[in-house]
């Protein structure tokens, strides 16, 4: 019961247009949000952040973020697409196509 009341509220938050905090589980070591402990075979699936409503807190634990950049992406806002944090120099390219996976612009 617990998880379908967490799944409402994210649904509840999405659809409103505010960012989620409390993700079901979060890779610290990677920045990365991830989906675990839902079961299903992609338990650790990664959930991309959208840049264009993530907070500079949510945004500053991507890896190779941080707080600079962070708040680049917020000032920026909105995003066309991810790929558009290298055309305006917020984010190198060798550091985007490490993280890419990560984001996505809604």
């Amino acid at each position: 019961m617990h998880i379908m009341s967490l799944v409402g509220a994210t649904v509840f938050c999405v659809v409103m247009g505010h960012s989620v905090m409390a993700q079901p589980g979060v890779d610290a070591a990677a920045g990365a949000r991830t989906v675990a402990g839902l079961g299903g075979a992609d338990e650790n699936q990664v959930v991309p952040l959208d840049i264009n409503v993530a907070s500079e807190a949510e945004l500053g634990r991507v890896r190779f973020i941080g707080r600079k950049r962070a708040a680049a992406i917020v000032s920026g806002r909105p995003w066309q697409h991810p790929d558009d944090l290298v055309a305006k120099k917020v984010v190198p390219a060798k550091v985007y196509s490490q993280i890419r996976e990560q984001l996505v612009a809604r």
